[in-house]
């Protein structure tokens, strides 16, 4: 039975968390953020459940719970910063506001981040700058788990990345994906919950095939590329953009479990990250580039149903929609397990549990 919760609690229970860890207030603040809006947006995969088991155990682990960010070179339109060895949180939207900031001036702006362990979601950072008008892309290289199309060696992590475009009438184009079959954290919420998961999206080191979660090793279970050799062209190209050109260690050779990553003295830890951000007013008028994409959006809507279809949706609404509704009532429901968790760490660290709703 869910446990019924305030939204604010919620978050004020993940930033006092996070105190204990010496993390500062305004990136805990941060962290908690990216986690809830995860959350709010039905993607519990990584919302507090995975806070509480990758985010958490990648502190436990030895993750430098304070980064000072810092500038490695700066430039009209290109910004590449260092991440100290922190959670990619903290990089990852110093770089998006410097993006923003500079494709407001230049028309266009990128940025890399090395030294820089998990941003958890990519959609807050690309929908934070097309709610200020901008087109943006952003990916992570993280902890090795899937091999390339036809091999048997781990060499690229789920290697999220995530787009994001303004419209006029409509909430923002949104799209975050991992470009592994199935995102790591899926596996944990799978096993969980005891559901099967379809054949051709794990395998054993050997190559056979994995259905059952419970059967899934996180050292040596293989994750497989989405969509076969095109999803492996994709995870090599964002460790291209977050590892190989940012300077990061790309391929990062590392075990991502339930633990976490080992201590960030291990320079195999420092994974990366890249973004870019577009003003399209460079191109037309910026009301005119709005209300092309209501136009687009309103054609993608309005086209014929398949049967037992009640609406088509552009990519991220039905997760702002969630988000919008959760936020109205300002309520949350917390399933058992993820209630449970809370109340362990919360008693583990001293910390009150938000109160019922």
């Amino acid at each position: 039975m869910p446990f019924t919760t305030t939204i604010s609690g919620v978050q004020t229970f993940l930033v006092n968390i996070l105190d204990t860890f010496g993390v500062p207030s305004t990136q805990a603040e941060l962290i908690s953020e990216v986690v809830m809006d995860s959350e709010l947006r039905g993607h519990w995969d990584h919302g507090v459940a995975y806070f509480l088991s990758v985010v958490l155990g990648s502190y436990r682990n030895g993750l430098n719970p304070a980064p000072e960010v810092r500038v490695v070179q700066d430039g009209p339109a290109v910004t590449l910063l260092d991440g100290d060895g922190g959670i990619g949180v903290i990089g990852s939207s110093q770089a998006m506001d410097r993006c923003i900031e500079k494709a407001g001036t230049v028309g266009i702006a990128a940025a890399g981040v090395v030294n820089s362990v998990n941003f958890i979601a990519g959609a807050p950072y690309v929908e934070r700058a097309a709610n200020a008008g901008f087109v943006a892309f952003i990916c992570s290289n993280v902890p090795v788990m899937s091999p390339p199309t036809g091999g048997l060696t781990k060499t690229f992590g789920t290697n999220p990345l995530a787009y994001a475009a303004p419209a006029g009438n409509h909430p923002p184009m949104v799209i975050d994906i991992a470009t592994t079959a199935i995102a790591g954290s899926k596996i944990m919420v799978a096993r969980r919950s005891g559901e099967t998961l379809d054949s051709g999206l794990l395998m054993h080191p050997d190559g056979r095939d994995i259905t059952d979660p419970a059967d899934f090793d996180p050292v040596s279970s293989l994750l497989l590329p989405m969509a076969g050799a095109k999803g492996y062209g994709l995870m090599m190209m964002v460790d291209v953009l977050a590892g190989v050109m940012t300077g990061a260690q790309f391929g990062p050779d590392l075990t991502f479990g339930p633990g976490g990553p080992p201590s960030p003295d291990n320079d195999t830890t420092r994974g990366g990250q890249f973004m870019w951000v577009i003003d399209p007013a460079q191109f037309m008028p910026r009301e005119e580039f709005l209300s092309r994409m209501d136009q687009q959006m309103d054609q993608i809507k309005a086209g014929e149903r398949m049967e037992g279809v009640d609406e088509i949706f552009v990519p991220g609404e039905r997760g702002m929609r969630h988000r919008a509704d959760l936020l109205a009532t300002g309520n949350l429901q917390m399933m058992d397990p993820t209630w449970n968790a809370m109340e362990s760490v919360a008693n583990e660290k001293g910390v009150p549990l938000p109160d019922l709703a």
